[in-house]
């Protein structure tokens, strides 16, 4: 049996902070491993006068590993917003 520790695994992730109009842009991107399915996260979260106490997810599942590592690729490679 797998113990819970093991539940959750980040399998890759890269960062990125962008200057906007007057506010830091912070950017991740993620790969997690929950219970053998693989999610892809892009997280944005907006810091000064524009931060509105919220941020912007996306994320989309995948039930292989290499589907999972294409789609992160293709984000960074892409924008990251692909």
């Amino acid at each position: 049996m797998e113990s819970e520790v093991n539940m959750l695994q980040i399998i890759k992730q890269e960062f990125k902070t962008t200057e906007g109009n007057d506010c830091l842009i912070k950017d991740c991107i993620v790969i997690l491993k929950v219970h053998n399915i693989y999610i892809v996260e892009v997280i944005r979260r907006y810091i000064g006068w524009c931060d509105n106490g919220l941020d912007y997810r996306s994320r989309k599942e995948f039930d292989d590993i290499d589907k999972a590592n294409s789609y992160f690729n293709k984000i960074l490679m892409n924008g990251w917003y692909a």
